[in-house]
């Protein structure tokens, strides 16, 4: 379904999607987790819970 989504609103960013194995593996305790990471794959910070959009950016803006 999330790839037809993608398909279907033309979306073009990366998509990951879990294989059930994600939650242990980063630590994931629990819903929503966002977690950012930088070009070279480190996570960079990680937001758990409902976030606002300044939270958001400021974990993104740490990313880039």
């Amino acid at each position: 379904a999330a790839v037809e989504f993608m398909q279907k609103y033309d979306l073009t960013y990366p998509l990951v999607l879990d294989d059930g194995t994600w939650p242990q593996e980063f630590g994931i305790t629990a819903y929503p987790t966002t977690i950012f990471f930088d070009a070279q794959g480190n996570e960079v910070d990680r937001l758990v819970g409902a976030s606002t959009l300044d939270q958001f950016n400021a974990s993104l803006a740490k990313a880039q």
